[in-house]
């Protein structure tokens, strides 16, 4: 990741940390793009989903910092998608996005 890059995903979390429109804005964002990569509509992303949902997101983020943001290899996605359910219903959940919704922001609010 770049150093502009670094730095536009900084401010996008202070502003998700100080500004609790925006992020509304930003959850409201990430929801849709969930349901609309739910293709089978079971509530859970599967792997395939979950690819989708990633490269969806990361091009409504960069649309949001101004800076092109370029998606993990799907290696790393498969790992993402491995670790991050926390439900353990074999995929990610609604509820799963909020745990690791607060893990990203304890990790990013470390780092700023």
């Amino acid at each position: 990741m770049s150093t502009q890059q670094k730095e536009a995903m900084s401010r996008h979390f202070i502003r998700m940390a100080r500004e609790p429109e925006y992020k509304k804005e930003c959850t409201q964002e990430r929801n849709s793009a969930f349901l609309s990569t739910d293709v089978n509509l079971n509530g859970i992303l599967d792997l395939d989903e979950w690819i989708c949902f990633c490269k969806k997101q990361v091009g409504n983020i960069s649309r949001r910092v101004g800076v092109e943001l370029i998606p993990a290899d799907e290696e790393h996605m498969t790992i993402q998608w491995k670790i991050n359910q926390f439900e353990g219903k074999g995929g990610i959940s609604p509820n799963d996005f909020k745990k690791k919704a607060l893990i990203d922001m304890k990790l990013m609010g470390k780092r700023v």
